[in-house]
């Protein structure tokens, strides 16, 4: 039976037909097969035992009850509540993608014992109170996590809100942070309750929590399984940390089963897979699982004071809202932080082996101004995900921050990836093992590198500093300090760029290197330990591959390689043989290039300063035959003209007088 807004057609031969009441539009299903052909409205909305109602995509506005003791699909739709009166949700629980609640008064969910509203997309209180008796879910797997829009005025929700938080399979470390507060404890919502590491009360959900604390001369026994909340392990090492302001170090986490969860408190924790996995060994094969917490969601502003006392201090904060959060809108209105932020992105690192070390995730240094990061492997952006934490970085003592409402983005992409760079002076590196660069895998770690003629060689806020990560390390060394993002001035003639690297994991590596614009440089990577020297195409992507032996000291030093720039030649032969012309040169007014004797086919022409600023560009199309420059607005000195055909690129030096 189909609704079509109007009338309904009884296409299964059923004589349970739905009726509706005429007066108040009540929309009654007490047969099967039920299903929707177009958006509907009405003032209620009733199933009957053993009735189904299939939404079926289509959208339904309504005015007063749900009663739904049948079975009801909005898992692909839109529910909107806008009625003038107080509203309920009665009996069994759905599924839906959207709830709107668009009514001053409010609506209260009244569902039997286990039955839930599960939202999978967006929860959006624009008018209204919604008291959820405990009965919200707010669902989360491999495709979407739902999400709950900004509550503004006195719009808000009253009661517990079920989080997930979907964690695909992968025995790596991740920075979270609960989106509720919870009056439970840690091991009641992250260990599901469990009473010992072999309990699994909920397959699918939950981590093990380790960290039974054992003798420092042995192992970790079996009767200290459950001590303080957490799960035997053989090493009893401690899988749940915060981390200090103060010392700047990790503190493990001192009990699960008296400690609770607050909305935005940051936690580093080993996540294995679901509780189902063998925790005793480490190359168990990991399974998907969620993290669930049951508690009061948080309403901003939210403020945040980390107790720092210098620049480049450091501190973790965690996203307390279950809405995806826009840190460029948090950190433009922060005090002492800088605009950049660092989190761990565990998809890095190629393919792992468990058991084997690497390939267990990296650091990754987010500019929010630019929306880019240092590493072109990882997809992290500045839009930080629900339940996700990050490091914050101090550019003075006291810093604060505050999340606000209207710095949820629940309509950004929970998977995009955002382009890195406007400026054409860059360098991109990733350093990969070999097996996951032969296999197109992630990268272990990565550096950019940004020049521009109004940025400074100095180590401050503009350069963000490199966090280590427990496997293979690439960063930039400047004067003892190391950047995993740096901006710079345009490079110089014979300028040397130390790089670092570390804590190599395996034999074999390739450097992959993407170079911008830089007309006035030639570019080297510097291999100190076998003395090569590899020129660097620019505009392109070059890759440099290698081997190290722990046995041998240089070999695995940390300033193995650099970065070499040395003079380009800017009058050349093959200027002179190329049939381009320049005159008069030098000029005070107009520059014209005469292509007539080139047979080349031609693409661009660009004039750029000793800085490497762009002061002139143009489109060439293969019958140009002469192109004039207005150099009269230029300041006098020496400026690169560079011209691209098809086959080739000329430079030479336009002097403006």
């Amino acid at each position: 039976m189909t609704w079509d807004g109007t009338n309904w057609a009884n296409g299964s031969g059923t004589s349970n037909e739905p009726t509706i009441d005429d007066q108040f539009r009540k929309l009654i299903i007490d047969g099967a097969g039920a299903s929707l052909s177009q958006d509907a409205g009405c003032t209620c909305l009733e199933t009957t035992p053993g009735a189904d109602l299939d939404v079926s995509g289509f959208n339904i506005n309504i005015k007063n009850d749900i009663s739904n003791q049948g079975t009801l699909d909005v898992s692909t739709s839109s529910l909107t509540f806008n009625g003038t009166t107080n509203q309920n949700i009665d009996f069994n629980g759905f599924s839906a993608a959207d709830v709107t609640l668009d009514n001053s008064n409010q609506l209260t969910l009244n569902l039997d014992p286990n039955e839930l509203l599960e939202v999978s997309n967006v929860l959006d209180i624009t008018n209204g109170i919604l008291n959820t008796n405990g009965a919200l879910l707010m669902v989360s797997d491999a495709s979407d996590t739902g999400q709950i829009d900004e509550l503004t005025g006195s719009n808000d929700i009253n009661g517990d809100v079920i989080i997930e938080r979907f964690i695909p399979a992968r025995r790596a470390f991740r920075l979270v942070s609960s989106s509720v507060t919870t009056s439970t404890t840690i091991n009641a919502n992250w260990q599901e309750g469990a009473t010992g590491y072999l309990n699994n009360p909920n397959p699918g959900f939950g981590t093990h929590i380790t960290g039974v604390e054992p003798d420092p001369a042995i192992n970790a026994t079996l009767a200290q399984d459950g001590n303080d909340g957490f799960d035997y392990s053989p090493s009893g090492n401690a899988s749940l940390f915060t981390f200090d302001d103060a010392s700047q170090s990790w503190n493990a986490v001192a009990n699960t089963d008296t400690n609770t969860l607050t909305a935005g408190d940051a936690y580093r924790l080993m996540i294995r897979g679901d509780r189902s996995i063998d925790v005793t060994d480490n190359a168990t094969t990991p399974t998907d699982t969620k993290l669930r917490s049951t508690g009061s969601v948080v309403r901003g502003p939210l403020s945040v004071n980390p107790a720092l006392t210098a620049s480049g201090e450091v501190a973790m904060v965690g996203n307390p809202f279950q809405a995806i959060v826009d840190m460029e809108t948090v950190l433009n209105t922060s005090t002492n932080l800088q605009q950049n932020f660092v989190v761990w992105d565990p998809t890095l690192g190629g393919t792992p082996t468990p058991g084997s070390p690497g390939g267990r995730g990296a650091f990754v240094t987010v500019d929010v101004t630019t929306n880019s990061n240092n590493n072109a492997s990882s997809q992290m952006n500045k839009f930080l995900q629900p339940y996700q934490a990050a490091f914050v970085i101090a550019t003075g003592s006291s810093p604060s921050l505050s999340f606000e409402e209207s710095d949820k983005s629940v309509n950004e992409s929970q998977l995009d990836v955002f382009s890195t760079q406007t400026s054409p002076h860059y360098m991109h590196m990733r350093l990969f093992d070999q097996l996951s660069f032969t296999n197109n895998d992630t990268s272990d770690d990565g550096l950019s590198i940004y020049f521009s003629p109004s940025a400074s060689n100095a180590v401050d806020s503009n350069d963000a500093p490199k966090f280590f990560n427990i496997d293979e390390n690439l960063a930039r060394e400047e004067s003892g300090a190391l950047m995993s993002i740096e901006n710079r001035a345009m490079p110089q003639v014979d300028e040397i760029l130390p790089l670092y690297t570390s804590q190599y994991r395996t034999t074999s590596y390739v450097l992959e290197l993407e170079v911008g614009n830089f007309p006035n440089n030639e570019i080297y990577l510097f291999d100190n330990y076998t003395d090569t020297e590899v020129e660097l195409n620019e505009n392109a992507i070059n890759t440099y591959s290698f081997t190290v032996d722990q046995s041998i000291s240089e070999s695995v030093a940390s300033n193995r390689f650099d970065i070499r720039f040395e003079s380009t030649t800017l009058s050349t032969d093959e200027f002179e043989k190329s049939g381009i012309s320049v005159y008069p040169n030098p000029a005070s007014d107009l520059v014209n290039i005469n292509f007539s004797q080139n047979t080349d086919e031609l693409e661009q022409i660009v004039l750029y300063d000793l800085n490497g600023r762009l002061v002139f560009a143009s489109k060439l199309n293969s019958n140009d035959i002469e192109q004039q420059i207005d150099v009269s607005n230029l300041s006098s000195g020496i400026y690169v003209l560079e011209i691209n055909t098809v086959k080739h690129q000329y430079n030479t030096k336009v002097i403006v007088e």
